[in-house]
């Protein structure tokens, strides 16, 4: 763990979205407790890297695209070993990892964080030239070039283990959990000043969703409307406070004529956060096992639990290490009148909602820890890079 080698270490990461992705906020802790251990770092993004600076302070050095193949030349010119970190095969990712690895005969390792074949199934059309056109960009991974990309993989990390399915015979794997930045929940304003602000009254019970509307999420994300919808109309002041983009821009406008019970923030600077989790009574991961869902990591989880207010999620990928009852609820079926029915209880009983807050936010301590999650990746590129490319 302290080797030289291990100190020398030059990692760029090539993130398939901007630093505004749930992605982006994995990539940034775990490249700064990697720096902090002292290896060379570097973050590549499509589009302006300076937005780093909205999730933190960045101790590793923040590219665009267009930077990094410099960069890299850069890092090779050197006697210290190279690897490119390629988070996710999606096509921009995939062909820029694999222009700079050939070049530069650098070895790349590939992390996966959900089943993208579900993803395009979920996002394509039965019209072949818009399907063409998101394969080809930088939205989907590619059926075939994907496949190939993992076999050329020096190693691949995953979220979750089910993922492992995904990584081809005879390539290394290690599963990379998420985690919370310690500090997010210390200090901040004042749950009832924080209402105020936003227009949300004393007695409302508020359910925080902090996460964009998908093609492949919009499902389960109608779900968790209706569901508010449902607590109104049993005279359950419910309202659901909800930040992030939208794709499907004509659901939320049909939602919004309900007027009161939704209040949507759009996307939110990562410092208002805190404030806004404060705000809640309880917390929603809508959804249920399925071919999307199975094999997930929701990036709000680990904030849900750390957050210590009663958070609802599906039984499937990181539901099926928690309990029901004592650190969550889990959703069987995901249905809106599953979920009303189990917010309704926390609602009537609120002593109850909070020994389950409480038990999920022990859990979050536990585990959910990006100086561990940084450690085992050190662990994990000392396996798969080359013994001799690694030594002074």
């Amino acid at each position: 763990m302290n080797s030289t080698a291990t100190r020398t270490l030059r990692v760029v990461f090539l993130n398939y979205h901007d630093f505004t992705s749930n992605s982006a906020l994995h990539i940034f802790h775990l490249a700064n407790r990697l720096t902090e251990r002292g290896l060379e770092i570097a973050v590549a993004v499509p589009g302006d890297p300076a937005g780093a600076k909205e999730i933190g302070s960045p101790l590793f050095t923040a590219l665009s695209y267009r930077e990094t193949p410099a960069a890299v030349r850069r890092y090779t010119a050197g006697e210290s070993p190279v690897l490119l970190h390629a988070w996710t095969p999606r096509e921009n990712v995939r062909r820029l990892t694999e222009r700079i690895s050939r070049s530069f005969r650098v070895p790349y390792a590939v992390h996966l964080e959900d089943n993208e074949q579900a993803i395009r199934a979920a996002r394509t059309s039965a019209r072949g030239w818009w399907l063409k056109g998101l394969i080809e960009g930088r939205y989907l991974s590619h059926p075939r070039r994907s496949t190939r990309f993992l076999r050329g993989a020096a190693g691949v990390s995953v979220l979750l283990d089910p993922l492992k399915t995904f990584v081809p015979d005879g390539v290394p794997a290690t599963v990379i959990w998420p985690a919370c930045e310690p500090d997010l929940f210390m200090d901040g304003s004042k749950a009832e000043d924080v209402r105020e602000s936003l227009g949300v009254a004393r007695d409302e019970f508020v359910i925080f969703y902090p996460g964009n509307i998908t093609r492949v999420n919009l499902e389960d994300v109608r779900s968790l409307y209706l569901a508010v919808d449902l607590l109104n109309r049993q005279n359950i002041p419910a309202r659901l406070v909800r930040t992030g983009r939208v794709d499907e821009g004509r659901f939320v406008e049909r939602m919004s004529l309900h007027g009161r019970r939704y209040l949507e923030l759009g996307y939110q600077p990562r410092s208002r956060m805190r404030e806004l989790y404060r705000t809640a009574d309880a917390l929603v991961q809508p959804g249920h096992a399925g071919p999307f869902n199975d094999y997930r990591f929701p990036a709000k989880l680990p904030e849900f639990l750390a957050s210590g207010k009663p958070v609802v999620l599906p039984d499937c990928n990181l539901g099926r290490h928690l309990e029901d009852g004592v650190n969550c609820r889990l959703l069987s079926s995901g249905t809106p009148e599953e979920i009303a029915s189990i917010l309704e209880n926390f609602y009537a009983d609120p002593a109850t909602a909070e020994r389950i807050g409480a038990a999920g936010q022990a859990f979050a301590r536990e585990n959910f820890d990006w100086e561990k999650s940084a450690g085992k990746l050190i662990e994990f590129y000392d396996r798969i890079l080359p013994a001799r490319g690694r030594q002074d």
